[in-house]
């Protein structure tokens, strides 16, 4: 279950991230038409231009004669000049802020997107060692499986050279009223040895993790009572040994 949402929480990085890369995409094309229009209002002062130049050389033409007319056409066109030029000075600085303003947006995308790269980076390794943690548990679970079963044989190994050995016995009828399990009352239930390894976990290396495997594990073979088969004994004498001694 943390794997998946590992995924989905990866899933909805990435989808952030290529949110990111559109608004860039989208910024870029804001740029590139502000560009067009640059282009297309320099063109525009090219041919207002030219058109002044063609302007000034019909006056020349037309007040060659004339020394005041010359210098009324040389006023206009330089008075022309500098309101075209003070407007291009203008339109420039405009353009110029604007670059500046979608540069800096850019660099704030940028940045966006290089830490949402570093987070689904860090997701991919928390869901590869999460990957690994599980794989390991389950061969441990493997191991402690096969554990169990060879102990199983060598139990029931155990019982039947017992019973060759043993005499047959005479029954005699039980007394009244029910006795109490052997591995109950031994302390050989799943509920105490959880108790135990949650009460002395931190005292140990590696903060209690194989009592707590062997415990999911046995877990499993307990009865309705929490005893577990005798065929654990030995199983829970070599792990929980101490635990047992100790309480």
């Amino acid at each position: 279950a943390e794997a998946d949402r590992a995924e989905d929480v990866l899933a909805r990085r990435r989808e952030q991230a290529e949110l990111l890369e559109h608004a860039l995409a989208e910024r870029d094309r804001e740029l590139v038409s502000a560009r067009k229009v640059i282009s297309e209002r320099e063109r525009l002062l090219e041919t207002r231009t030219r058109q002044l130049d063609e302007r000034e050389e019909s006056l020349g033409r037309t007040a060659a004669s004339s020394e005041e007319a010359e210098t009324a056409a040389a006023r206009q066109r330089t008075e022309a000049e500098r309101r075209e030029r003070d407007a291009a000075e203008r339109r420039g600085a405009q353009v110029e802020e604007r670059e500046r303003a979608i540069s800096k947006r850019e660099r704030e995308v940028h940045a966006r997107a290089l830490v949402q790269q570093r987070l689904a980076q860090e997701l991919e390794r928390a869901a590869t060692e999460r990957d690994r943690e599980l794989a390991e548990a389950k061969k441990r679970r493997k191991q402690l499986e096969r554990r169990a079963k060879e102990l199983e044989a060598r139990a029931n190994e155990l019982r039947a050279r017992e019973r060759a050995a043993t005499p047959r016995p005479v029954w005699v009828a039980p007394a009244p009223g029910p006795a109490p399990a052997r591995r109950a009352a031994a302390g050989y239930t799943i509920d105490v040895l959880d108790r135990l390894v949650e009460r002395n976990a931190a005292s140990t290396p590696d903060g209690g993790k194989e009592w707590r495997a062997y415990v999911v594990f046995l877990r499993d073979f307990a009865g309705a009572d929490g005893g577990l088969p005798p065929s654990f004994d030995t199983l829970v004498e070599e792990v929980f040994g101490d635990l047992l001694r100790a309480n």
